[in-house]
């Protein structure tokens, strides 16, 4: 998902950096929902998308810190970064880097 809307990336060995919204990652994954600090499942009718489990909400499990996913306790996650990192100068982007076990396919 390129754009400048954009606020996530991932650096992907053997890849260009992969755009994504956050929006739809929290949507798509419990993961990223505690990455991210969602308390409920997002509803993707409400952003556009399909519905999915429309009206299901869960609720959050304990949330991912930064320091954990750096720390190496998030499998398939070496590194995150906040802020200007890595898409020019985006003041709200959060970059990842993906172990070298998940490839660029993983995201298509």
């Amino acid at each position: 998902t390129e754009g400048k809307q954009a606020d996530v990336m991932f650096h992907v060995k053997g890849s260009p950096p992969l755009q994504a919204h956050r929006t739809v990652l929290c949507a798509a994954s419990n993961l990223f929902r505690r990455l991210f600090g969602v308390q409920k499942k997002v509803d993707l009718h409400l952003v556009g998308g399909p519905v999915s489990n429309a009206g299901q909400a869960r609720s959050l499990r304990s949330p991912i810190s930064m320091k954990q996913v750096n720390s190496g306790e998030v499998p398939g996650l070496e590194l995150m970064q906040c802020g200007h990192c890595c898409a020019d100068g985006v003041k709200d982007m959060v970059c990842f880097t993906v172990s070298d076990s998940i490839g660029a396919s993983t995201f298509r």
